[in-house]
């Protein structure tokens, strides 16, 4: 859902999992990887070959961040996704703010995490939404009608 309000050029899956410290990669049939100032820079071409992505990863302790993603088609930047404060969460790096643009589209969502509890049990209601004076009727398949 968050994906189609906003007009983000990826799937629900791919936004999930980019809000999760996740990184969508495209499809690609070939890459280079260079250190470059501090961080390596892999970049992967397309399989269509048109698109290019970009993703820039910095060391981090005994592991690696990925700190940067950019999906680019003809020089045009179609969507960059920024990773940054990573904290160990349960012995998993989190990243704490999530920033991704689609320039094309001009959208721009941020979300922070002040808060990350990993595998957090939900009450049976968390979904379910009080709506004062409206009353609640259960509807099956055969009472939608497709106009």
């Amino acid at each position: 859902v968050l994906s189609k309000a906003l007009h983000l050029p990826l799937s629900p899956e791919q936004a999930v999992t980019a809000l999760l410290g996740g990184m969508p990669v495209i499809a690609h049939r070939g890459h280079r990887i260079r250190w470059d100032d501090g961080h390596y820079r892999i970049e992967l071409d397309g399989d269509d070959g048109r698109k290019r992505q970009v993703l820039k990863i910095v060391p981090a302790g005994r592991g690696y961040d990925v700190a940067e993603s950019e999906i680019s088609q003809g020089g045009a930047i179609e969507l960059r996704i920024q990773f940054d404060r990573y904290e160990d969460v349960g012995g998993v790096r989190f990243p704490r703010r999530v920033r991704i643009e689609a320039p094309q589209e001009n959208e721009d969502v941020s979300v922070r995490y002040d808060e990350v509890e990993l595998n957090a049990a939900l009450p049976a209601d968390a979904w379910t939404i009080e709506a004062p004076g409206v009353p609640v009727r259960t509807v099956g398949c055969e009472d939608i009608r497709g106009d």
